[in-house]
């Protein structure tokens, strides 16, 4: 399978609408919640998602989105990336949000999706990347710590626990300098992936290897 992440456009406006389909036959909202589009048409939506890009509502931070699409143009997930932190994202919402389409889900997209957006991250000047996750979501957790994700902290947010992880590129780079960054590497065992549940061992080889399929914009 060929996958790209390609900036929505509007001749991915039936694709959209099957994503959106599907979601809503399993009875579930839609993740991101910027690509949700709730009470608004495709172009209605595409405004919406271009004006956040530079110039977003008050409140907001600016952000760019990216579907995650096929050989066969299907629209398989979704992904946010803010593009700088306020208040909330910083405890909350981190820079990267995303979501697998209900029908993919079990295939390691996420995992490839959030791989192949990261250069982007770099791109736009993030040389620390928040990700954060329920703690009720163990498939998302494992998605960033494939990643190269390493956790920070646990936070009670809005009625339940947020786990919050840091690319772990940043964390290297600080060596704990950075009081933005947490504790130095010292005091911390890095999460690894070769256990089936979310242990912690002294290993530095908690990433996948990944070679990041280029982001392009369709027309």
């Amino acid at each position: 399978m060929q996958l790209y992440l390609v900036k929505p456009s509007s001749d991915l406006e039936q694709a959209y609408e099957n994503f959106r389909t599907d979601w809503k036959q399993r009875q579930e909202k839609i993740v991101p919640f910027a690509v949700r589009g709730d009470g608004l048409t495709y172009p209605q939506l595409l405004q919406t998602l271009r004006r956040r890009e530079t110039a977003p509502e008050e409140g907001q931070v600016p952000a760019t989105v990216f579907f995650l699409i096929n050989e066969k143009q299907e629209i398989l997930g979704a992904i946010d990336i803010r593009h700088r932190l306020n208040d909330y994202l910083l405890s909350y919402g981190g820079h990267i949000g995303y979501g697998v389409r209900p029908s993919y889900r079990g295939r390691g997209l996420a995992t490839k999706m959030l791989s192949m957006a990261l250069p982007y991250v770099k791109k736009l000047g993030i040389d620390r990347a928040l990700i954060t996750c329920d703690k009720e979501n163990p498939a998302s957790a494992q998605t960033i710590l494939r990643c190269g994700g390493v956790l920070e902290d646990e936070r009670f947010l809005e009625g339940e626990w947020v786990q919050r992880y840091w690319d772990r590129a940043a964390v290297l780079k600080s060596g704990g300098k950075d009081k933005n960054v947490f504790p130095p590497l010292s005091l911390l065992d890095f999460p690894c992936t070769c256990h089936a549940k979310n242990y912690f061992c002294s290993s530095k080889y908690n990433s996948v290897a990944t070679t990041p399929a280029p982001y392009k914009s369709s027309s």
